[in-house]
């Protein structure tokens, strides 16, 4: 009794308090997945089964995504489904809407050969960590970059608003504001620019703004081409009825994944 009241006691009064840094360190390498890290400028260049990704410190979100993606598989299902081959093409199109740092640009990335990504940022500090996890991987050229905010129509203006959620890097939000400087883009200008025919996997997480995106008035006509889609759907803003009814009459299957809800244009599937 005595034993076990003076462990407690040193416990209480004398065990090691590790900083914020020394828990984030230790948590690196207690990860599964990571072999290696090291720290340049600040950030945690990390070897692991995805090749090199940049990790910023514990004031980011960088590796809550990290684990979200790669640790637990966020988009297996999805990747599962695009494996099929019920959806074969010769060059794949994901758009990574809400790309943040780039880590579910690089879980396919490093699982679907030709693949071609065009990835909307709005956050210019994330879109400069995407870019640097591209590079390190040689991806460069299999990655169109948009710093934009994913807008409902044409010619919009907007402002980041960092008070969504946590406030942190995967909670940053984007505010219509015609005095903004960050300039919005539409899913179906990125198709029309580009020329596409066809997005494989459309990808949507953009903390809430997914309401304006699904809405009947607006020109939905990128689902037509779009074979599978991903989104994360706020339920804050009441409009999870909303965008499965709109993607029900578009001919999708649709089902939940944890936080994913994950369609398949059933007009696209190959018999």
């Amino acid at each position: 009794m005595l034993k076990k009241y003076l462990i407690k006691i040193y416990k209480t009064y004398f065990a090691k308090k590790y900083s914020p840094v020394e828990i984030f360190e230790i948590n690196l390498n207690k990860n599964k997945l990571i072999t290696n890290f090291e720290i340049q400028n600040n950030n945690y260049i990390v070897e692991s089964n995805y090749g090199k990704n940049v990790i910023r410190d514990y004031q980011h979100s960088d590796y809550d995504v990290f684990m979200q993606i790669f640790n637990y598989e966020e988009y297996k299902v999805v990747l599962s489904l695009f494996n099929m081959n019920k959806f074969y093409v010769e060059t794949p199109i994901l758009i990574d809407a809400g790309a943040n740092v780039g880590y579910t640009s690089l879980y396919f990335l490093n699982s679907i050969p030709n693949l071609q990504i065009f990835s909307i940022e709005p956050s210019e500090s994330n879109m400069n960590i995407y870019k640097q996890n591209i590079s390190l991987n040689n991806f460069e050229g299999k990655v169109k970059f948009y710093l934009n905010a994913l807008a409902e129509v044409e010619n919009k203006s907007f402002t980041i608003n960092n008070k969504f959620r946590d406030g942190k890097d995967w909670s940053i939000a984007t505010q219509e504001n015609n005095d903004g400087i960050l300039k919005g883009i539409t899913i179906n200008e990125i198709i029309h620019n580009n020329n596409l025919s066809n997005i494989s996997i459309l990808k949507i997480d953009i903390e809430g703004a997914e309401r304006f995106i699904f809405n009947k008035k607006n020109n939905l006509d990128f689902l037509k081409i779009t074979q599978i889609i991903a989104i994360e759907i706020h339920d804050e803003f009441d409009i999870r009825n909303q965008i499965n009814e709109i993607l029900i009459e578009n001919s999708f299957i649709i089902f939940e994944s944890g936080e994913l809800t994950i369609g398949i244009n059933k007009n696209l599937i190959e018999n």
